[in-house]
């Protein structure tokens, strides 16, 4: 056996012996540099085995040297100096050489294939010029005090920004907590009738939202459900908006130390949203302000109208 070296290692004579000793032979753990190739080729029999770690190498006589350790085989746990060994924490890598070595020696993993940027234009338009033509429904969640992590599932309209309804669980997303959010919605806005004209339910392509059972749920109250197109955020700008208005002004300053404390802020939140939060887009009125304004231009057109 060569001799072993390295800036940061003391020079250790290590002789052919030392890997055929019996077990319990004192110096049975013992590391020696050797080119990779050598390492790869070096057999080693039982009741031994070889370690051949060719992340750290070395430079010597322009040849690329690795670590090989012998170890004794059994269930035993090695020494914790056999972790020092190999792993010193002032130890100076060059990662450009170990990449070069795991590439030549088949180490590397392979690579993930480049998805393709999408070439589709995002002409289309997700805001609509009256209520009740589309509904656009997402989640978010979020973690308690305690630990305990709530998701919550929403629908808000897609003219005036009212959060329709929503609902919390522990226990993920599903078809029965979307349904639950698209009766409420319904009953929200139209009261025990259903809608004269189908709703649009837009959603992402999330398995809540693409079930068989969401979706004939969702035609039986009078919702027709359509999804955005995949890997396509620009559809879903208006959710991810109401999702950071939420987070930010709502869930960063209320009391959520478990989820029962968090359930009963969160429903004051949206409250809150819906009657006092200026929006941009609705010249800085509230969902119901708008709404209440809007109402009342229609009765004034009306009014006008009859005189």
């Amino acid at each position: 056996m060569p001799q072993a070296g390295g800036r940061h290692r003391r020079p250790l004579q290590v002789a052919a012996e030392v890997f055929h000793a019996v077990p319990g032979t004192p110096g049975l753990l013992r590391e020696v540099y050797l080119p990779v190739p050598a390492i790869l080729r070096l057999q080693i029999t039982p009741p031994l085995v070889l370690i051949a770690d060719v992340t750290q190498t070395r430079q010597h006589a322009g040849h690329d040297l690795g670590v090989a350790v012998a170890q004794q085989a059994d269930d035993r746990a090695p020494p914790d100096f056999l972790h020092s060994l190999l792993f010193k924490e002032e130890a100076v890598l060059n990662a450009k050489r170990v990449y070069r070595i795991m590439r030549q020696n088949v180490l590397l993993l392979e690579r993930k294939p480049e998805i393709p940027p999408s070439k589709r234009a995002h002409t289309g338009k997700v805001v609509v010029g009256e209520s009740n033509q589309r509904w656009y429904s997402d989640g978010f969640e979020f973690s308690c005090d305690n630990g305990e992590k709530l998701w919550v599932t929403f629908a808000l309209d897609c003219y005036d920004r009212e959060a329709l309804h929503w609902a919390a669980s522990t226990g993920g997303y599903d078809s029965e907590t979307v349904q639950d959010v698209m009766l409420g919605a319904v009953e929200r806005r139209f009261g025990n009738s259903l809608p004269a004209s189908s709703v649009e339910w837009l959603t992402d392509n999330g398995s809540a939202y693409r079930s068989y059972q969401t979706r004939q749920f969702a035609r039986r109250v009078g919702l027709e459900p359509k999804h955005t197109a995949v890997r396509s955020p620009e559809s879903n700008g208006m959710a991810e908006s109401f999702v950071k208005t939420i987070k930010r002004d709502y869930i960063s300053i209320m009391l959520k130390f478990d989820g029962l404390t968090a359930e009963k802020n969160l429903s004051e939140a949206f409250e809150h949203y819906n009657a006092w939060h200026p929006h941009s887009a609705l010249g800085y009125r509230s969902p119901r302000e708008y709404l209440r304004r809007q109402t009342s231009n229609r009765l004034s057109d009306k009014k006008y109208i009859k005189i």
